[in-house]
């Protein structure tokens, strides 16, 4: 389903958001922290000796952080999620 939304466009009350957010491999994961300097927005944070997205609402959905991970842990996915719309690449 494909639509273009405005702010004031009312939404179905069926209609989940999804917003394109960087998804970690834990298992592929070294803990280099190489994605995590390349976040501008610091949406990204070391735990465990795992990149971690601690903060989805300041992500850009820039994809800056999949680059410079030389083990291939992170790619985007649309990831369900609720938050301001302002930040990001949303769909419904």
């Amino acid at each position: 389903m494909s639509m273009h939304l405005t702010d004031d466009t009312p939404l179905p009350l069926e209609m989940h958001w999804r917003k394109w957010l960087p998804v970690v491999n834990s298992d592929l994961c070294t803990g280099c922290g190489d994605c995590i300097e390349a976040c501008g927005p610091k949406s990204l944070e070391l735990a465990n000796h795992v990149a971690s997205l601690v903060r989805p609402g300041t992500c850009g959905s820039e994809e800056h952080c999949i680059d410079p991970c030389k083990a291939g842990a992170i790619t985007m996915a649309w990831v369900a999620y609720s938050g301001a719309s302002s930040r990001g690449r949303w769909c419904a």
